[in-house]
């Protein structure tokens, strides 16, 4: 009896050792992690979703989990539990901010808005992520969307991107590198450090919006809206949906 009961404990050690990973039903998605609590600050990693990211040679590129960097917790008061604020590792994929330049619009009424909550997000989760992608909370402007772009308060807060320009530097998947879903050109290779859009207008003009540059300084001129660029998506999670997090590689 002791032995058995020896072999039980060893077998749940070594089985506290291994990668955890959570499986959305019907389709194999994961959400996959190891054992360390989640924590901000880009000190965690979580993989969850898939999206089009290495080349599958003559068929295109193959979908992979896609890895987040845990900015910060927040307390969610109204279901009673914490949320967890994402960005995307690297560059998933290229848009314009918006096609017409012509008649430039908020962010909530971007095409940059539009394509992250229909085609991203239909694409790179399944319906089971997709519920457990809560609404972000963005009052300023009345837009209250699953998936965005950062904004420039939260690029330079020190407590998400705690060590500065490097920490908001973004490298291009090959996806990106071969002009991604629009097949635009002029992005970066795959490995290399790219820009990336955030939501606010840029001081140039309506027809202007911000970016972080290839040194992770966001410039506050920005670059005319319909210009193609590598996007970096965020979104916020509810905590209880990933049981482990591994540490930020």
């Amino acid at each position: 009896m002791k032995k058995s009961l020896a072999l039980f404990l060893t077998f749940i050690m070594v089985l506290g050792l291994l990668p955890s990973v959570a499986f959305a039903a019907g389709d194999g998605r994961a959400i996959q992690s190891s054992i360390k609590p989640i924590e901000g600050g880009q000190k965690s990693s979580i993989w969850f979703g898939n999206y089009e990211q290495s080349s599958d040679g003559p068929d295109g590129f193959k979908k992979e989990p896609i890895k987040w960097r845990a900015l910060t917790i927040y307390k969610n008061y109204i279901q009673g539990r914490d949320d967890v604020l994402l960005v995307s590792d690297q560059n998933l994929d290229v848009q314009p901010f918006h096609k017409d330049a012509a008649s430039p619009v908020a962010w909530k009424d971007s095409d940059l808005c539009k394509w992250m909550n229909g085609d991203f997000k239909n694409d790179a989760f399944s319906r089971e992520e997709r519920n457990a992608i809560v609404n972000g909370a963005h009052y300023d402007d009345g837009a209250r969307q699953q998936i965005y772009a950062l904004k420039h308060d939260n690029v330079m807060s020190g407590g998400l991107f705690p060590n500065g320009n490097p920490t908001r530097q973004a490298t291009n998947t090959e996806y990106v590198a071969a002009g991604g879903s629009i097949s635009a050109n002029g992005m970066q290779a795959e490995g290399a450090i790219d820009r990336w859009w955030l939501r606010d207008k840029g001081k140039s003009g309506d027809d202007y919006a911000v970016y972080v540059d290839v040194h992770g300084s966001w410039n506050v001129n920005g670059e005319k809206i319909d210009v193609n660029m590598p996007v970096r998506p965020a979104l916020r999670m509810a905590l209880t949906m990933v049981i482990f997090s591994s540490a930020a590689m």
